[in-house]
């Protein structure tokens, strides 16, 4: 990961227990233990499904239908039954094509009809002497079934085109889902890598302190001793006091900031016994070389997304004009029917019959100003969401700026502080000669001592100061996480 290559190396700066955690063994636990990942991950395989499940739209319908049917009969109609019992099923098969937008339909259907007639139903008197009556054979039953194909092709708006456009701006919300849980990961990052950093910082403050207060000790023991010889005040001792109080009360302080801070990482990283363990020591390196602004910020995932937003808009407005079209398909269906009767007098007969069609569909909405406006609507969010990525892109600047303008003077800071080092440590060796051969106090040489821990201290501190702008940059050009 580019956040170890750029961010942190190993740089004891004393020794260290042997059980030690590095900020590579920390994000590793932070990306295996905390329900963050896990989510985010889901989520992306969510959007993914999202995808695939329109993909698969393009694809052979079955489609089954059952009806049944019971109806009574009309007293005024002699010929009519007294009552009808009916049954249907259709089985069909359906594919839309998104290439050219046409629909292909192939069906089986099949019906029957029973009719139930009274007994002299059909039957009528002439009304001439000696004459009998006269029966009309009636319909009793019938069996139909059809077996047909239809193909409907668009003339104006493309249904296909509609659904190619929904499929793109599903594989964008995909990628959209992608850089935005990359950010979320990398927010959880920063701040377990910001953590870690105020932990190690804390810890070798913990040692300095330590040393300053058996110095502060040691100088208390030495004017105690002075006092009671006579060579000192009251004054002097309670000085001594007071710093060895301050020097104490500096070191609870530190360790009462660390226990906080080790306790949040511990449960967020989800480990046991972690105050048991130390920070491996860490020092922020020279960064590479990066790509001037104009290349690394428009490929940032925070441009990236608005950018994604831009397209899918377009993909809208698409889809908009598309709709303003009227609705006009040319339809052709063709088939064979065949229809099974039998009468009331037992006779029966069956044909096959072709069943064709050929036709066109047409709508369109009388008033299609309100998708018009939607268009308008559409074209104002890009102009928007162009102006969002000038000011996007203006603050990641800005912050890179600050960030560079504050490292140098950071940097240049060390090289001050390290010379302070150098003069606090040239001069504590000195006081210790100068203390063998009795040409000065101890004190001097304790306070000396105390001065080389204060210039560690300081130094310390910048060096803290320059790995929270290091995991600040590499934020900034997301580099904690891969894109």
């Amino acid at each position: 990961m580019a956040f170890y290559t750029f961010l942190y190396s190993a740089l004891l700066m004393t020794g260290e227990p042997a059980t030690t955690i590095s900020l590579e063994e920390a994000l590793d636990a932070l990306t295996a233990n905390h329900p963050i990942f896990a989510k985010t991950s889901l989520e992306i395989k969510q959007a993914q499904l999202n995808e695939s499940a329109l993909k698969q739209e393009e694809v052979w319908h079955l489609r089954l239908r059952e009806e049944n049917l019971l109806q009574g009969g009309d007293p005024a109609n002699p010929f009519g039954p007294t009552r009808a019992l009916g049954a249907s099923a259709k089985v069909g098969l359906q594919r839309d094509f998104w290439s050219n937008g046409s629909r292909l339909e192939v069906g089986l259907t099949s019906s029957y009809l029973y009719l139930q007639h009274d007994d002299d139903a059909g039957t009528f008197a002439l009304g001439a002497p000696n004459l009998p009556d006269v029966a009309i054979p009636l319909t009793r039953d019938g069996l139909e079934s059809a077996l047909s194909v239809q193909y409907t092709y668009p003339l104006m708006q493309n249904p296909g085109l509609l659904k190619k456009l929904s499929l793109q701006d599903a594989a964008l919300r995909v990628e959209e889902q992608e850089y935005q849980a990359r950010e979320v990961q990398e927010h959880a990052m920063v701040s377990v890598a910001a953590l870690f950093v105020q932990w190690w910082l804390l810890s070798e403050q913990e040692k300095i302190l330590l040393k300053r207060v058996n110095l502060a000790k040691e100088n208390r023991r030495l004017v105690s001793k002075r006092q009671r010889a006579r060579l000192a005040e009251r004054v002097d001792v309670l000085r001594s006091e007071q710093a060895l109080e301050r020097a104490r009360s500096g070191l609870a302080e530190c360790r009462w900031r660390a226990s906080g801070i080790v306790a949040e990482l511990q449960t967020v990283l989800g480990l046991d016994n972690l105050a048991k363990k130390a920070p491996q020591a860490i020092s922020p390196e020279e960064p590479a070389a990066m790509q001037d602004d104009a290349t690394w910020v428009m490929e940032t995932r925070r441009l990236s997304i608005l950018n994604n937003l831009k397209t899918r808009l377009q993909l809208k407005v698409s889809a908009e004009e598309e709709r303003l079209k009227p609705e006009l398909a040319l339809v052709m269906r063709a088939g064979v029917k065949r229809e099974d009767f039998r009468y009331t007098d037992d006779a029966s007969e069956g044909e096959f019959n072709p069943d064709a069609f050929a036709g066109v569909t047409f709508s369109v909405p009388l008033d299609r100003s309100f998708v018009q406006t939607g268009i308008e609507s559409v074209m104002v969010g890009q102009r928007i969401v162009d102006e969002e990525i000038r000011a996007q892109r203006l603050e990641l600047i800005s912050k890179k700026a600050r960030i560079d303008s504050e490292r140098d003077s950071l940097t240049a800071l060390v090289a001050v502080k390290d010379r302070q080092l150098s003069v606090a440590s040239q001069r504590a060796r000195e006081e210790a000669k100068l203390f063998k051969l009795g040409r000065t106090l101890l004190n001097f040489v304790i306070q000396s001592q105390d001065d080389v821990q204060q210039a560690k201290m300081e130094r310390l501190e910048v060096v803290g100061r320059l790995a929270q702008l290091e995991i600040e940059r590499l934020a900034l050009m997301d580099l904690l996480v891969a894109r």
